[in-house]
């Protein structure tokens, strides 16, 4: 398995349990080592929707 597969794969299992925060990092650094547009896209996609956790209406 590949680097950028065990980032994302940790990272995804994070956002499941709500790490969120944790996930963002993964994510990071797979988009870093990511080695096509489309993946580095998908990360960052990732990012952005992990960083608007948690959504709270008050």
């Amino acid at each position: 398995m590949t680097e950028y597969k065990k980032l994302t794969e940790t990272a995804k299992n994070l956002e499941k349990i709500g790490f969120f925060r944790r996930a963002v990092t993964q994510w990071r650094k797979a988009a870093f080592i990511a080695d096509s547009e489309k993946k580095q896209e998908a990360c960052i996609a990732a990012i952005k929707r992990c960083s608007g956790y948690p959504k709270r209406s008050f």
